[in-house]
């Protein structure tokens, strides 16, 4: 019977293991506001090697009925709620940690790349700011000998007016990176927001397929459940 039990307890491990990682990794993702199919699939993998390894290093099922059996809990329902919320307590909050942290590492990523290519853009009118105020030091310094020289006065009209373009620029090249910057994540709200609903969210998944995974383990076992 021992043998049984233990067949049993792994293969509820991997069901119960990969199921609450499809469910939150999804879920924690895609609440944390920066869903990608491939943060999803990032967090999918790494939070399901997370779960198998605490499913063999736990044996909740053992965890749930000690503390049942020492709270006197006999109705079946209630030795369910309770076993459900031990096994929330045991998974999601390190999950949902992980996964959330793996949106928020994509999202920061996503954001840094874009502020890269803002400075880049920032350096190049940076550039232009220096040419066009030497190109107006230069005429300046040649009306300065020929102060009544038309052609060099219109010129120097065109370089302030150009000037003032690219300073515009600058300006409006520098307001846009300020706002990809304000976009990164709160991550403490994000992160509390997220916990709080992957833990109702995991209580009712636990609660709903732990039964129904707990038949079928006995099924494949091919043991009829106690």
């Amino acid at each position: 019977m021992e043998a049984i039990q233990k067949k049993v307890t792994r293969i509820m491990n991997i069901l119960m293991g990969v199921t609450m990682s499809f469910c939150l990794s999804l879920f924690g993702t895609a609440t944390s506001g920066h869903f990608t199919v491939v943060s999803w699939l990032i967090s999918f993998v790494v939070s399901t090697l997370i779960a198998l390894i605490i499913g063999f290093l736990i044996n909740q099922k053992k965890l749930s009925d000690s503390i049942n059996d020492k709270l006197g809990i006999k109705n079946k329902w209630g030795r369910l709620a309770l076993g459900s919320l031990v096994s929330n307590i045991i998974y999601t909050p390190l999950l949902t940690i992980i996964m959330v942290a793996l949106a928020m590492f994509g999202a920061n990523a996503g954001i840094n790349k874009a502020v890269a290519a803002k400075d880049n853009e920032i350096s190049a009118a940076q550039q232009e700011i220096t040419q066009a105020q030497d190109e107006i030091d230069t005429l300046n310094e040649q009306l300065a000998n020929t102060p009544d020289d038309p052609a060099l006065t219109g010129q120097l009209d065109g370089a302030n007016q150009k000037l003032a373009g690219l300073n515009e620029k600058l300006k409006g090249l520098e307001a846009a990176k300020s706002e990809i910057e304000a976009g990164r994540p709160p991550v403490s709200i994000v992160m509390i927001s997220s916990l709080i609903k992957c833990f109702i969210l995991a209580y009712v998944i636990i609660f709903i397929v732990q039964p129904l995974y707990l038949k079928l383990s006995f099924k494949i076992v091919g043991v009829e459940m106690p």
